[in-house]
């Protein structure tokens, strides 16, 4: 019954182009180790159980319209910056600075989440993270 509830969920979303899928499961013998993935051109450290690395190993282009996005803020209001709530290890901030080099505040509340974050933040300027 949960199959079909979801099925006809989906069918009611697809008219407004949402579409809910299952979240792909990760190695959990990879534990909790750190590893690499490319993001915007921008090499971070992430959590082996972090839905993130699937996303962007399999779609190295999700989320990629912020950037573009920013740009056109970042024309129309040239002083302006970002803040991130919740920016989990930085993938937001690695896709906006591989096209608007801007001031940046990365806001994230789970502590182990934030030491990654902090890693990956080094390798850009301007940038201030909060836990």
């Amino acid at each position: 019954m949960l199959r079909s509830v979801s099925k006809n969920v989906n069918k009611i979303l697809k008219i407004f182009g949402i579409q809910i899928q299952r979240a792909q499961r990760t190695n959990s013998k990879a534990g909790n180790k750190l590893s690499d993935v490319m993001i915007a051109g921008y090499r971070l450290k992430v959590n082996n159980l972090n839905p993130l690395k699937t996303y962007y190993d399999s779609h190295p282009n999700y989320n990629s319209e912020l950037k573009r996005i920013a740009k056109i803020i970042q024309k129309k209001y040239p002083q302006s910056g970002i803040i991130d709530i919740g920016a989990n290890i930085g993938d937001t901030l690695a896709i906006i600075m591989s096209e608007v080099k801007t001031n940046f505040i990365c806001i994230e509340g789970d502590r182990d989440v934030f030491n990654i974050l902090k890693i990956n933040s080094a390798q850009f300027e301007n940038v201030k993270i909060i836990n």
